[in-house]
Formats: C-alpha cells, sequence, structure tokens
C-alpha cells in the first residue's frame, strides 16, 4: 500500500500506511524504525492539516515512548494528544484502545503524583512542540529518528 501511495502521490494515504507500519515495527520492538515511520507521517499530516490524524498522530508518538520506557515524557506527550481531540470535540474509538494500552504502560512506570505533574506540562503543548519532546526523548533513549525505509 505505501508504495502506490507514493507513486500515486496519495498523501493521507502514504501517512495513514506510515502509521500501520509504524505500529507493526513498534509491537516488534524496532523503535527506531517506528520513530522514523511516524516522524514522515506527522509531516506529512502536518502539510495536509488533518487535525484529527495529527492529533493521533501525537498520540502515537506517546505510546513509543512508553514502550521505549519513556513514561514521563509519554504522559507529557498523551496528555497534549488528549487535549488536542478534545479541542476539536473527537473521541475516536480505535484511538481510545491505543490511550487505554498507553496509559497502562505509564502507569506501570510513574507514580501517581509524578504522572500528574507530567501530564498537567503537556496539556500545554502545541502539536509540534509535543512531537520534538518525543523526538529528542526517543534520540537520548538510543532510538535513532533517522528514515529507514
Amino acid at each position: 500500500m505505501l508504495p502506490r501511495a507514493r507513486a500515486t502521490h496519495h498523501e493521507l494515504v502514504e501517512a495513514i500506511a506510515l502509521d500501520g507500519l509504524a505500529e507493526i515495527a513498534a509491537d516488534e520492538g524496532r523503535v527506531a524504525d517506528a520513530t522514523a515511520m511516524l516522524e514522515e507521517s506527522y509531516r506529512i499530516l502536518r502539510e495536509l492539516n488533518d487535525l484529527l490524524l495529527i492529533a493521533t498522530g501525537v498520540g502515537r508518538f506517546a505510546s513509543l515512548l512508553a514502550l521505549a520506557g519513556r513514561a514521563a515524557v509519554a504522559a507529557q506527550v498523551l496528555s497534549c494528544s488528549t487535549a488536542l481531540l478534545e479541542e476539536i470535540g473527537a473521541r475516536p474509538p480505535w484511538f481510545s484502545r491505543i490511550s487505554r494500552k498507553t496509559l497502562a504502560l505509564i502507569h506501570s512506570q510513574l507514580d501517581d503524583a509524578a504522572f500528574a505533574e507530567t501530564w498537567e506540562q503537556g496539556m500545554t503543548l502545541t502539536a509540534d512542540e509535543a512531537v520534538a519532546l518525543a523526538l529528542n526523548s526517543l534520540a537520548a533513549a538510543g532510538a535513532s529518528a533517522e528514515p529507514s525505509l
């Protein structure tokens, strides 16, 4: 699907395909690959100005951060994603499943006080700030953000 989307210049399908491939890479523990795919997907979504997919894309970074053991930053980024979704009045059920899984991972790594503090900090971030924070944290964790497609 990704090669065809690229060949036909269908950016939305390309971004969605990259997001799906990033989820598979994350499930396989390939954090660097997932990071690169999410970053590329996010760049496309920003160009398209798709507010729903931008917000959920930010949440995908939170999932990856939680998986990489970066719970404090994951809480901030997930908080930003939640605030963005609330801002546009969206509650996609498929994203609720991802958020619950991410929250469980975060709570397994952070106590309630640390969670509350980082969650509050994330509510003030823009999507771009949250993604930059995620990329910096993942790079610090050893997950290179260079594309490996």
